[in-house]
């Protein structure tokens, strides 16, 4: 049996041929491809395979992301988390390029304080970078 990618390039030149003892011959791709025959990158690239955030599937090239971390390549942080490791948890906001975006009515970088509605005579200081006081009129 020939090896995939075949004779004049097992493997796709991206990986290790393997003779079976049932006769059933197989690629070990190297590190960031995969498939029968190594033709694929892993989502994230081959230099760095699931964004170094998770595991590659030998048979697809999908990643499976760590806890955290989201996207095909596991480019992003997971809903709810925030930060450059994605190892922050974002309270009452939405996740966005790294960053924590509070929902109206909370503050602080992790969105954790609930804002005073001021009783009708001034404005939050809210958002990410507010403190989440009154700003009186």
């Amino acid at each position: 049996a020939e090896c995939p990618g075949g004779a004049n390039r097992p493997c796709g030149g991206r990986g290790t041929c393997f003779d079976g003892i049932s006769g059933n011959v197989t690629c070990s791709c190297d590190h960031g491809y995969a498939g029968p025959a190594c033709g694929r990158a892993c989502a994230g690239g081959a230099t760095n395979p699931c964004s170094g955030h998770g595991q590659c599937s030998a048979l697809d090239g999908a990643c499976a992301c760590d806890p955290q971390w989201d996207g095909s390549g596991c480019e992003n942080c997971r809903w709810g988390w925030y930060g450059q490791d994605c190892s922050l948890r974002c309270h009452n906001g939405a996740t966005a390029q790294r960053s924590c975006v509070c929902f109206e009515g909370f503050a602080l970088a992790d969105c954790s304080r609930s804002c005073d509605f001021c009783s009708g005579h001034g404005i939050c200081n809210e958002t990410a970078s507010g403190d989440g006081r009154c700003l009186c009129d």
